[in-house]
């Protein structure tokens, strides 16, 4: 899938070929369609017989992005097209405690060095937790992140019953604006069929500020291949355990930035030492970690 930066301009061309495989002129229109599944039409340009191009676009959104093509006419098809789009000014990974206020608990005042340091300790507290949740490979966000198209392998991730399937799903911030099952092929040229007989589950999450955790559909119906999901991955809304518990770890690590040795410093009684890990952190973490993290 190609790739674009926020304001790059997208170029698209399609061939349109009747029965006989010759290039043939039809009635032919262009769709962009956002992440958010909100459409723009496009304008088409005739440049050849049979040969159609669609005026620069620039994208106005991060995410996954699709074009159709839909020619009527003469010939009748439906092409699909997709490519992605970033933010190279995007700011940094979330941290999930405002630093204002960690700067002003920690009585950090206008030191700018001092500031980076605390950035940095939050930065990676807010990593280190979404480890700790999730795992190495799947670290567990949240916040709600761009739109994207998740693939899910049914064969693996469903849960199949005598009344409905559940197919099981990392955290989605959001219902999503296409669910497709694949049909046959692979890369560019794989069919996907759109998919809208399902539920999400569980029902009410996103209104609890809860990430949906499943579809479910008639038994059978995601089939056992792969299904092609554009949602929003995360959280809804940060958890306030969440933010206290980074808050926590990032106080942690920054005091421990001092001490190599585990020791924060002198007291009455002797050195003072920086415990491994925080009973308080794992204690606020422990109903966010997933099945499999521990």
């Amino acid at each position: 899938m190609a790739t674009y930066e926020l304001g790059d301009g997208v170029n698209v061309r399609h061939l349109v070929y009747d029965r006989d495989g010759q290039l043939a002129d039809a009635s032919v229109a262009l769709t962009w369609i956002r992440p958010d599944a909100t459409t723009v039409a496009g304008n088409v340009v005739r440049i050849g017989v049979g040969t159609y191009i669609g005026d620069t676009f620039p994208p106005d959104a991060v995410g996954d992005w699709r074009y159709r093509w839909d020619v009527t006419g003469a010939v009748v098809d439906v092409q699909v097209g997709r490519f992605s789009v970033t933010d190279p000014a995007a700011a940094d990974p979330l941290v999930y405690y405002p630093l204002d206020l960690f700067k002003l608990g920690m009585s950090a005042g206008a030191d700018s060095a001092v500031t980076l340091l605390l950035a940095d300790a939050l930065a990676n507290a807010s990593r280190g937790l979404e480890t700790y949740c999730g795992s190495a490979t799947n670290p567990r966000i949240f916040y709600k992140a761009a739109p994207a198209a998740l693939v899910v392998d049914a064969g693996e991730a469903l849960v199949a019953g005598n009344v409905s399937d559940e197919l099981l799903v990392d955290d989605l911030a959001a219902a999503p604006s296409l669910v497709e099952v694949h049909m046959r092929g692979r890369g560019a040229g794989a069919v996907w069929r759109e998919f809208t007989d399902y539920d999400v589950w569980p029902a009410n999450a996103i209104g609890k500020g809860r990430p949906i955790r499943s579809l479910i559909a008639d038994p059978g119906a995601f089939g056992t291949g792969r299904v092609r999901i554009t949602a929003p991955p995360g959280w809804p809304d940060t958890p306030r355990d969440v933010r206290e518990a980074c808050k926590l770890l990032a106080n942690r690590l920054y005091i421990r930035k001092n001490s190599p040795d585990a020791t924060a410093g002198v007291g009455e009684w002797g050195p003072v030492r920086v415990a491994a890990s925080d009973p308080d952190v794992r204690a606020l973490l422990e109903p966010f970690r997933l099945e499999s993290a521990g």
